[in-house]
């Protein structure tokens, strides 16, 4: 059993047997006035103590046991990401321009502890990789080439920019639910005065892998570096 199912078995029991002495002591209440009379000074009378002590710390034992789940749900989301698995696009790269064409590199790396087996596709500009059962052991990476066209003038002018979108889907470690990573953005690619050599940078937004209310809005993070031509 993994760990979130393990916890979500131990928050039911540590609920369902407060409750389960709630319902003992209510009902020995009940038993024990007279229907016919319900006189409410008896049912508060020394005889019933007992059954009141029961009715008491059944609602507390409630009150804590519901405490207890938000915290056990809490440590099983911070579990949970101590197995995250995530696969970044970085040290993107561009080669000089010959024939009006471009190449241009990115590496797909697995910054995580963990092996990674996913699925999706790569696009720049009109160019897409599609990626099926794609494997990366843990703190590696691969590089997939891109050959793109660019016009005599765009070359001329030391500048070019594609839109980039990526999509990395893999199943959690521990959980087994589906993660969808979508990061996107543009690609600029552009020669340095400084050096003549072109270079490539990106500016990627993209959504983060959490918990489902946590993934309704995206973030920007540079995850692109510049390389030189080689």
């Amino acid at each position: 059993m993994n760990v979130p199912n393990r916890n979500a078995l131990l928050g039911g029991i540590l609920v369902a047997l407060p409750l389960l002495l709630l319902g003992i002591g209510v009902g020995l209440f009940w038993e024990w006035l007279n229907p016919s009379a319900r006189d409410w000074h008896d049912a508060f009378a020394p005889s019933t103590w007992s059954n009141w002590a029961l009715v008491i710390v059944g609602v507390g034992a409630t009150i804590a046991a519901i405490y207890t789940l938000h915290a056990i749900k809490r440590q099983a989301r911070l579990t949970e990401a101590d197995f995250d698995q995530s696969v970044k696009l970085d040290n993107w790269g561009v080669r000089k321009p010959q024939n009006s064409k471009m190449r241009i590199n990115v590496d797909l790396v697995n910054p995580t502890a963990f092996p990674v087996t996913f699925s999706g596709m790569i696009k720049i500009g009109s160019e897409e990789i599609p990626l099926d059962q794609a494997f990366l052991s843990p703190k590696s990476d691969r590089t997939e080439w891109f050959d793109m066209e660019i016009s005599k003038d765009e070359e001329n002018a030391g500048r070019v920019s594609f839109p980039v979108r990526a999509t990395f889907i893999h199943l959690h470690r521990t959980s087994q639910r589906e993660i969808r990573e979508e990061p996107g953005g543009t690609l600029v690619c552009e020669r340095w005065e400084k050096d003549h050599k072109w270079h490539a940078r990106t500016n990627l937004s993209f959504r983060p892998h959490m918990e489902p209310e946590a993934q309704e809005s995206t973030m920007n993070h540079p995850i692109g570096s510049q390389s030189p031509t080689k």
